[in-house]
């Protein structure tokens, strides 16, 4: 007969293998001995002697199972009899490992002589195992792999080392002896390979992230270490493993996601609080640099249409002058800079490797490379940029050759003949107008020493990048000019308080350029006064704020954060131009934090009770959870590309951290007021229901955030509509795409943009959203003049005006943008709901569609790449009814928890492309009104 489908699928089982000897007796068997010698006393596990009880008990047991032996030499005496066998063999093969593991020439008789124990050993345990450890080299093979298991690598090698020398230095053994150090140093040697491959192994895991357990930077650390003790081993068959080339070779497979992970966990083990060994910071910073330049590589390469139209750009500015290429520089590096956000990557390294890749070599692989327009770009660069850019050991120019050489030595004389003839122009007037000019002209003196200051510190920084000399004459003008303005000048006789805070903030540099010393007090004075002045003024905002909460509306309760961020918004860039770091994150946060607990000191006693009753009333504290909800959502999906507003998202989280931190803040102000805690009482203000909880947060994410969140859809997370959604939106894409684009006229005035755009602007929602997430309406519905009045026109023409600006002023892109951005790009939720598979309905429903307040809103953005990012959204809010299509029947619903939401997101290109970016997503909820 034939076997059956059951059979023939089942796998074949096989029985287990019978182990050597009783598994208590295990040739593997570890009895925690030192790996190199038989020992005094046993090693614990953790290194340290055996308690003295413990040694006691275990020579009674030993004395016990001699006994029992000598009395009935079978059954379990038997099995105790081949374990001490084993612990014997295993002696001896420790004390042979010892002796092979001594430095200094082999002592080929001792050698011999342990040799010989071992095989007489593992006879006797063959002798006692009736034949199941029958072959005693394969015993002493199993005991070595035992030991070697506990033994470093270094010692491992050594071990080797011995074996090979005692291997040519038998001649004197006997014959059987001397055949067996072969397969010994064989052991040895496959066993040493196996250790530098898994140390290998393990960190190419480690380094890609294969397995969620080799994420945590610990294990990074200690596979790392693995892999330099494994390349520290001598090896005559190969070159030692390079961790560099190991890790190199593997990161180009790896995403960008793996890249970033890596780079923060390199950049955690070296600056851990413990700090990481000094032998493996050089690798970590070997490391690091590599996986910042394969990062920066990928994401130069990924955004290489948006820096080479940026590129175009900067080379049109370039001959209109040095202020119009530094404004364009400016943009273009701007343009790099939010490309690195959230990426451990080095701003200067990306800068060179863009500016090198899409300006330079360009230009100098013309034919005839303008030296002007070289010249020009190079002197736009800081001397250090300069100095890395043409590094011997750099790879981002061309190939040199003579002609580039000469180019570049040209560039590098022009621009210290520039800077050389800009510090000279200020030397001149600042000796030549006396000690007068900063009475007569203060503005124009502390403008021309800023001058000069500035141009003395070029020329220092260019003479330092191409190691030139600077001239012995500029050198004398500027001993002259500071000897000058050292005895005539007192900067406290300034006005000060009229002079702009970057200038006074290099006024307080100059007492080494220039020689300025006298008055530096004044100027420190004042600018203390500057700082203090701007920072009382957030303080004296935030109280306000504060006293605003106290209503224990969630509408002012968050209105008042925003508000308390916009405060400092304001007084953010006058402090860098005073010299106060708040260049990242973390000055942010020390900043903010000092002015949270200065505004709490501002407020009494009662109002702080208040403001803490407020901060902790139900809906306050729902609307943070729903804020914190929505915005930790978005952020969770951005690699999936479900969702993508991650700026969007992270105002929301900010302003979730930001209400945490305050409630701390408040209670540690509290807790100095009043230790005894009688503020600790319950919010008095008034519970609200779930539905009208869910109403508020509403309210406050439309009214501070823009965005219309029906109550029936929060807390609930958008996902993939399924293929049938996704076919039907590509095939509307594809009807769009291929439908011409023709330009409108409003009362003889041409928009630019397409008739359907035009209708649509008044009747839809459209959003521009800058790079914080910030957006603003397109046109102000609310305030719409009458049809067809000249009022009318200029509103739509402001309105296209703004999106003509973030198009760039590009005609056909503004065309291309408006043709697709209206009503029709979200018709495929409505084909999608009637089909047999609607993505929603009701059970044992097909094709349904709901009936309710429909709204479309399209939400615009620039993107890297020259391209525009539309997010459109379909939602049917209040739902009362849906539609079944096959039977033609409708089924009510419970308006007040029934809704859908549509959302997709496409990227417009400048070239006329159309690139769905994040696929069709789907939020509903619906309960028929019969089960409420």
């Amino acid at each position: 007969m034939g076997k059956s489908v059951t059979e023939k699928t089942m796998p074949r089982v096989h029985a287990a293998p019978q182990p050597l000897i009783d598994t208590r007796t295990d040739l593997r068997t570890t009895f925690g001995d030192s790996p190199t010698g038989k020992e005094r006393y046993r090693v614990t596990p953790s290194g340290r002697r055996r308690a003295p009880l413990l040694q006691l008990a275990s020579a009674v047991q030993r004395k016990a199972i001699h006994v029992l032996n000598v009395i009935a030499p079978r059954g379990r005496r038997q099995d105790e009899r081949t374990r001490e066998a084993l612990r014997e063999c295993s002696h001896r093969v420790g004390d042979l490992v010892a002796r092979l593991s001594r430095s200094g020439p082999a002592d080929t008789g001792s050698i011999a002589q342990d040799l010989e124990k071992c095989f007489l050993a593992a006879s006797k345990l063959a002798s006692l195992a009736k034949g199941q450890a029958n072959d005693p080299l394969a015993t002493v093979l199993v005991r070595l792999e035992v030991h070697l298991a506990s033994m470093n690598l270094a010692d491992i090698a050594s071990l080797k080392a011995s074996l090979e020398r005692a291997n040519r230095d038998s001649a004197s053994m006997d014959p059987s002896l001397q055949g067996r150090l072969p397969c010994l140093e064989g052991a040895v040697r496959q066993h040493l390979q196996s250790r530098m491959d898994a140390a290998e192994q393990q960190l190419v895991k480690a380094i890609t992230h294969k397995t969620p357990e080799m994420q945590h930077p610990s294990v990074l650390s200690a596979c790392v270490e693995r892999f330099n003790a494994a390349a520290r081993v001598p090896s005559s068959s190969a070159a030692p493993p390079d961790i560099g080339a190991t890790v190199a070779s593997h990161l180009p497979g790896m995403s960008m996601e793996q890249l970033d992970a890596l780079g923060q966990g390199l950049e955690k083990i070296r600056t851990s609080r413990d700090g990481a060994p000094a032998a493996l910071q050089a690798t970590l910073t070997t490391l690091g640099t590599q996986v910042r330049t394969q990062l920066c590589q990928r994401i130069i390469e990924g955004a290489r249409e948006q820096l080479q139209a940026g590129a175009r750009r900067l080379l049109q500015e370039v001959p209109k002058g040095p202020e119009a290429a530094q404004v364009a520089f400016a943009r273009f590096t701007d343009s790099i800079t939010a490309l690195l956000k959230n990426h451990p990557v080095n701003r200067d390294d990306a800068l060179l490797n863009a500016v090198a890749k899409h300006i330079i070599n360009p230009l100098l692989k013309e034919n005839t490379p303008d030296q002007t327009a070289f010249a020009d770009l190079f002197a736009l660069l800081t001397p250090s940029q300069q100095h890395k850019l043409l590094a011997s050991n750099s790879t981002l120019l061309s190939e040199p050759t003579p002609e580039i050489e000469r180019m570049v030595n040209a560039a590098v004389q022009q621009q210290l003949a520039t800077t050389q003839q800009r510090f000279e122009e200020a030397a001149i007037a600042l000796l030549d107008n006396g000690a007068a000019l900063p009475t007569k002209d203060p503005a124009r003196f502390v403008t021309t020493a800023v001058l000069a200051a500035s141009a003395w510190q070029s020329l220092n920084a260019l003479r330092e990048a191409h190691a030139g000399p600077l001239d012995a004459n500029l050198q004398q003008r500027h001993q002259e000019l500071k000897a000058y303005l050292h005895e005539n000048i007192d900067l406290a006789r300034l006005p000060l308080d009229v002079i702009e805070n970057e200038a006074l903030r290099e006024l307080g540099k100059m007492s080494n350029t220039l020689g300025l010393t006298q008055g530096q007090a004044a100027v420190t004075a004042e600018t203390l006064r500057r700082k203090d002045a701007l920072v009382q003024s957030c303080v004296d905002a935030r109280i306000h704020h504060l006293r605003a909460m106290r209503s224990g509306e969630p509408q002012a309760v968050f209105r008042a954060l925003q508000e308390s961020q916009a405060a400092l918004d304001l007084i953010t860039i006058p402090l860098q131009q005073l010299g106060v770091d708040v260049g990242d994150a973390a000055d942010v946060a020390i900043i903010t934090d000092d002015l949270r607990q200065r505004a709490a000191e501002g407020l009494t006693l009662a109002e702080l009770v208040e403001v803490r009753q407020a901060l902790m009333s139900a809906q306050v504290q729902h609307t943070w959870e729903t804020i914190s909800d929505l915005g930790s959502q978005v952020l969770v999906d951005r690699f999936t590309r479900v969702d993508s507003r991650t700026a969007w998202a992270s105002r929301l989280m900010m302003m979730s951290k930001d209400y945490e931190i305050l409630v701390l803040t408040v209670d540690a102000r509290l807790e100095e007021l009043d230790p005894s805690g009688s503020w600790q009482q319950p919010s008095a203000h008034a519970p609200k229901t779930p539905s009208e909880l869910a109403r508020t947060s509403r309210d406050v994410i439309r009214t501070l955030f823009h965005e219309d969140l029906p109550p029936w859809s929060l807390g609930k997370k958008a996902e993939l509509a399924g293929q049938i959604t996704h076919d039907a939106c590509m095939q509307n894409l594809e009807a769009m795409k291929n439908t011409p684009a023709e330009s409108h006229s409003l009362l003889g005035q041409d928009m630019g943009v397409t008739e359907q755009f035009v209708r649509e602007l008044v009747s839809v929602d459209y959003q521009i959203e800058n790079a914080s997430g910030h957006r603003q309406p397109l046109i102000d519905r609310a305030h719409l003049a009458g049809e067809k009045t000249p009022e009318r026109t200029q509103q739509v023409a402001n309105a296209v005006n703004q999106l003509r600006e973030l198009t760039d002023g590009d005609a056909q892109w503004l065309l291309h943008v408006s043709n697709m951005c209206h009503k029709g790009l979200v018709q495929y939720a409505i084909v999608a709901q009637l089909s047999p598979d609607s993505p929603i309905g009701l059970a044992g429903k097909t094709g349904q569609l709901m009936r309710g307040k429909e709204m479309s809103t399209f939400t615009l953005r620039r993107a890297p790449g020259d391209k525009i990012v539309v997010r459109a959204e379909y939602t049917v809010d209040a739902a009362e009814a849906i539609y079944h299509h096959q039977t033609d029947s409708w089924t009510k619903l419970d308006p007040g928890r029934s809704g859908a939401r549509f959302s997709l997101e496409i990227a417009l290109g400048r070239d006329g492309t159309v690139e769905l970016v994040a696929p069709a997503t789907l939020v509903h909820e619906l309960h028929p009104e019969a089960n409420p």
